[in-house]
C-alpha cells in the first residue's frame, strides 16, 4: 500500500512538475499569429451579426477549424475578446493534453500508476512545437486534446478484458471525440480512417474475427452522424462540401514535395526524432507488455501514412511544425514505453537506479535541446525554405495589426480594402476586403490558375481581378466571369512596410497606378518599426490625412499629419 501511494505521489509530483515547465514554455512564445484573425473576423460576424461569414452578405468559407472558431464566437457573446481567449484557451487545452497523455499512459499498462507515466507529458512539455502552439491563437490544441480523447477511448476498449462482452456504447464517448476533431480539423477525417483500418486489422489479426460487433457499427455511425451533419450543413450554407481553403491548397505544383520532405526532415532533426525508431527496437515490447504492443501498432499506422500527407500538401509555412503537434503524444508515448521497457529489462543486470538515472539523463537532455530550439525560434526574424520562424510570425501579424487598427480610425463605412493577407489587418480595419490569396474569396480559389507551391500561397489575383474585376491572364477558357463587386478603394495587396521615410515609387509604378485612379501615399503609425507604411488609395477619395486628389490640404509630394502621397 506505501509503495502505491509513493508511486502515485512521484507520478502526480512529476506531472506538476510537466505542466509548469509547459505554461513557462508557452509563455516564451506568447504571440498570435497573423492566420488567426481570420478565425477572430469569423467569429466576430457570427457572435455580432448572426452570420458565419468574413464580409458579410458573403457566404465563403475561408477557415478550416469550425468548430473552434464557432467557440470563440460563444466566448464573444460573453465580451471575451478572441485576443486574449485564444490563447488562454490554448495553454488550457495543452495542460489537459499532458493530463491525458499520462492517462492515456496509464490506460497502457493496466491502470497501474506508476511514475513512469509522467515521461512523455516531461517529453511533451520541453517541445517548442507544442508549447508554441498552444499560443498562436489557433486550434492547433483543440484538435490535439479531441484525437487524443478519442485515441484514449478507442485503446482503453481495445486492451479491456475480452471475456468482458463489451456493451453496444462502450465506443461512443471515441466516435464523438473524432467526430469532433474533425469539425476542428479536417485532418480529423484522415486520423479517423486510419484508426478504423486499425480496428479491422486488429479484429482479423489479433482476434480472428470479421464480423463488426455491435459497439463498432455504433462507433462509426456516431463518427458519421456527427461529420455529416456539418458536411450537409456547409453544402447548404456556403455551397461547397470542402471549405475553399482546400480548392487553393489542392492547386500545388511539383515543389510541393520537396518543401514537404524539407518539414518533415526538419522536424526529425530540430527533435532528434531519428532517435525514435532505434529506441522502439531497443525497447520492444514484451509479451506482458501488450498495450505497448497496442500502441506500438496503432501509433505506427497512424503516424506514417499522416508523415504521407503532410509531404504531399507540402508541409507549413509556419514554423514549429503545427500540422505534426496533435500527433506529438503518441510519439511520446512511444518513447516513454520503449524507454520503461528498457529499463526493465536492465535492471537486473545493473540495479534499478541506473535506468532510472539514464532515463532522467535522456529527458533532461531532450529538455535542453529542444530549449534552444525554442529561443532561436522566437530570436529569429526570417524563414527557412519558406517556412516562417516564431519571430517573424509574430512580428508580422503585430505589424499588421497596428496598420489594421490605424486603417480603422480612418476608413469610410463605404471603403473596401484589399490585402495579401486576410489577417489582423482587415480585422482591425473593420471594413468589406478582398484577400488576393484567394482564402476567404470563392472565384480565386476555384478560378484562378496556380502561382506558387507554397503551402496557403498556391495562388494570387491579379491586378486586373483586384482593380478592375477582369479575369486574369491564364484563367481557363469557359470559366464564369467574376462576380459583382465594389471597386476597392484602399489596395494594401501590394505595399511597402518597413520604411524609414515616406516611399517615391519609381515613374513608371506610379503612371501605372494613376491611369486605374489610384496614388502611392505613405502613413507614419505609431509603434510600427519601421515607422512608414505605403499603400495605394483612390484617387477620388480621402482617406483620413491623405484628401482626394485635388482637394484642398498636402499638395503632391507633401506630407500631411506625417503622411505623403507620390507625386
Amino acid at each position: 500500500m506505501t509503495g502505491s501511494r509513493t508511486a502515485t505521489l512521484g507520478r502526480w509530483a512529476l506531472l506538476l512538475v510537466a505542466l509548469a515547465g509547459f505554461c513557462g514554455h508557452a509563455l516564451l512564445f506568447n504571440f498570435l499569429t497573423d492566420d488567426a484573425y481570420i478565425s477572430f473576423r469569423y467569429a466576430r460576424n457570427l457572435a455580432e451579426h448572426g452570420q458565419l461569414v468574413f464580409n458579410l452578405g458573403e457566404r465563403v468559407e475561408g477557415y478550416t477549424n469550425f468548430l473552434w472558431t464557432v467557440t470563440l464566437a460563444g466566448l464573444l457573446k460573453l465580451r471575451l475578446q478572441p485576443e486574449v481567449t485564444s490563447r488562454v484557451l490554448g495553454v488550457l487545452l495543452g495542460a489537459l493534453g499532458l493530463l491525458l497523455t499520462l492517462r492515456l499512459g496509464r490506460t497502457l499498462n493496466g491502470e497501474r500508476a506508476s511514475p513512469w507515466d509522467a515521461v512523455a507529458p516531461l517529453l511533451l512539455c520541453a517541445t517548442g512545437a507544442f508549447a508554441a502552439w498552444s499560443m498562436g491563437g489557433l486550434e492547433t490544441q483543440l484538435f490535439t486534446v479531441f484525437l487524443l480523447a478519442g485515441t484514449w477511448f478507442y485503446l482503453r476498449d481495445l486492451l479491456a478484458d475480452p471475456a468482458v462482452p463489451a456493451p453496444p456504447t462502450a465506443l461512443l464517448p471515441s466516435g464523438l471525440c473524432f467526430g469532433f476533431a474533425a469539425l476542428t480539423r479536417p485532418e480529423g477525417v484522415f486520423v479517423f480512417a486510419l484508426t478504423v483500418l486499425h480496428r479491422v486489422l486488429h479484429s482479423l489479426l489479433a482476434e480472428r474475427r470479421l464480423r463488426p460487433r455491435r459497439c463498432e457499427g455504433a462507433w462509426l455511425g456516431i463518427f458519421v452522424l456527427v461529420v455529416g451533419a456539418h458536411f450537409l450543413w456547409r453544402w447548404h450554407y456556403y455551397g461547397w462540401i470542402l471549405p475553399n481553403t482546400y480548392y487553393i491548397k489542392s492547386a500545388s505544383g511539383p515543389a510541393t514535395i520537396d518543401r514537404g520532405l524539407y518539414y518533415v526532415w526538419s522536424l526529425t532533426r530540430d527533435y532528434c526524432l531519428y532517435l525514435l525508431p532505434p529506441l522502439c527496437l531497443l525497447g520492444w515490447p514484451g509479451r506482458a507488455a501488450r498495450g505497448h504492443r497496442v500502441l506500438l501498432g496503432y501509433a505506427t499506422l497512424v503516424l506514417l501514412p499522416f508523415l504521407v500527407y503532410v509531404v504531399r500538401v507540402g508541409g507549413d509555412f509556419m514554423g514549429l511544425y503545427r500540422f505534426m503537434v496533435p500527433l506529438m503524444p503518441l510519439c511520446a508515448l512511444l518513447a516513454q514505453e520503449s524507454l520503461r521497457q528498457a529499463a526493465t529489462r536492465a535492471a537486473p543486470h545493473v540495479g534499478r537506479v541506473v535506468p532510472v538515472v539514464a532515463v532522467a539523463a535522456v529527458v533532461l537532455l531532450h529538455a535542453a535541446s529542444a530549449l534552444d530550439v525554442s529561443v532561436r525560434q522566437v530570436r529569429a526574424t526570417g524563414a527557412d525554405r519558406g517556412i516562417d520562424s516564431i519571430g517573424y510570425l509574430k512580428k508580422f501579424a503585430a505589424d499588421r495589426a497596428l496598420v489594421g487598427r490605424w486603417l480603422g480610425s480612418v476608413v469610410q463605412q463605404d471603403d473596401v480594402l484589399t490585402v495579401g493577407g486576410a489577417g489582423a489587418q482587415p480585422y482591425y480595419a473593420g471594413i468589406p476586403t478582398l484577400d488576393a490569396f484567394g482564402l476567404t474569396n470563392a472565384y480565386v480559389a476555384h478560378v484562378l490558375p496556380s502561382a506558387s507551391d507554397r503551402p496557403g500561397h498556391q495562388k494570387f489575383a491579379c491586378n486586373e481581378f483586384v482593380v478592375e474585376n477582369r479575369p486574369c491572364p491564364g484563367t481557363r477558357k469557359g470559366s464564369a466571369p467574376p462576380p459583382p463587386r465594389p471597386r476597392p478603394t484602399i489596395l494594401c495587396h501590394t505595399y511597402r512596410l518597413g520604411e524609414y521615410g515616406p516611399f517615391h515609387p519609381p515613374p513608371g509604378d506610379a503612371a501605372y497606378w494613376r491611369n486605374l485612379g489610384y496614388e502611392w501615399v505613405s502613413a507614419r503609425i505609431p509603434g510600427l518599426d519601421p515607422p512608414y507604411y505605403s499603400f495605394l488609395k483612390r484617387r477620388d477619395r480621402a482617406l483620413g490625412p491623405f484628401p482626394a486628389h485635388g482637394a484642398g490640404g498636402a499638395a503632391p509630394g507633401g506630407t500631411a499629419d506625417g503622411a505623403a502621397r507620390d507625386p
